[in-house]
């Protein structure tokens, strides 16, 4: 019988990315969740359009990696492996339980560690915790606490995560739960930092809970296709307009250095891909060429700061 690993006992691959000292500025890190590769995507439809968006980041003097390789395709595994400096190089993490990953990889995440000990401040606008920050919305069903770890597969706890804590508002349109995270982020994000006066030591960790399905943006876009891949592709595209603008808005001014990222790709039968996509502003070529996979996007946020 295979023997239990324990989760502590699994050693991250902590990159070593040192860069000449510049002037600090915030780092914005962007998961979009399940954000398939382009060039996994072109091959499948054939459809030049594909590439708008990367060409427009381009343009815009961002560096990106059309395809990037992801160790996981579960959204939590994928995350608190990058928040901990790639622990997903070891076969055994994605085989750790969920509870335990937020516990020990989350909670006490090695780079919120290590962020901390270098007096930087963090910015939580995501939907995990990451140390001692809280996300801006649990949409993910992860548990807190004992109560919540004995009812993680319960009904009651899936229903508390997709209303908000029961909240009345989405107790009839639970959905519309997602959207209302997503259109916070897409529509005031950019003013919303500007309201926080970022020190230049600061991280920023934003979750856009797209292209993920439920494919639909309340009330801006429904997606009427019936076909599970073609609604996907179809979110996709509306999902790098929707970037696009939040992107122009955050350039303003040239404060920041961004990183957006998928955390895997679709989930599908026809893909079922661990192939995504990364983008960045503000960031060394000669950094970026160490990054072989989503997981070791942490050591670049860490090599950020002095």
């Amino acid at each position: 019988p295979n023997k239990a690993v324990l989760l502590e006992s699994i050693q991250s691959n902590y990159l070593a990315i040192s860069r000449p000292v510049q002037a600090a500025k915030p780092v914005i890190l962007i998961i979009v969740d399940e954000y398939n590769s382009p060039n996994n995507l072109f091959e499948l439809t054939k459809d030049s359009s594909i590439y708008s968006f990367n060409s427009w980041l381009k343009e815009k003097g961002w560096q990106t990696k059309t395809t990037n390789y992801s160790y996981e395709l579960s959204t939590i595994h994928s995350l608190s492996s990058l928040f901990n400096f790639n622990l997903s190089q070891k076969k055994t993490y994605s085989a750790q339980s969920e509870e335990k990953i937020v516990v020990s990889k989350l909670y006490h995440a090695a780079l919120a560690d290590s962020l901390v000990k270098k007096g930087v401040s963090i910015y939580n606008y995501g939907i995990f915790d990451l140390g001692n920050t809280k996300p801006k919305s649990r949409l993910y069903l992860y548990p807190r606490n004992f109560i919540e770890a004995f009812l993680l597969h319960s009904t009651y706890l899936a229903e508390k995560t997709k209303t908000g804590s029961f909240q009345t508002k989405y107790l009839k349109n639970p959905p519309s739960y997602i959207s209302d995270h997503n259109i916070v982020i897409l529509d005031h994000l950019p003013s919303r930092l500007e309201e926080e006066k970022l020190p230049n030591k600061a991280f920023v960790y934003v979750h856009l809970y797209m292209p993920h399905n439920p494919f639909s943006l309340e009330p801006e876009f429904t997606n009427q296709e019936t076909d599970n891949f073609k609604r996907y592709v179809a979110y996709w595209k509306f999902a790098n307009q929707k970037l696009q603008a939040l992107l122009s808005e955050l350039n303003k001014g040239n404060k920041y250095r961004i990183i957006l990222t998928g955390d895997h790709g679709l989930r599908e039968s026809i893909t079922n891909s661990p192939l995504s996509f990364s983008a960045y502003y503000g960031f060394e070529g000669y950094d970026l060429d160490k990054i072989r996979s989503v997981q070791d996007i942490g050591s670049l946020v860490n090599s950020a700061y002095h």
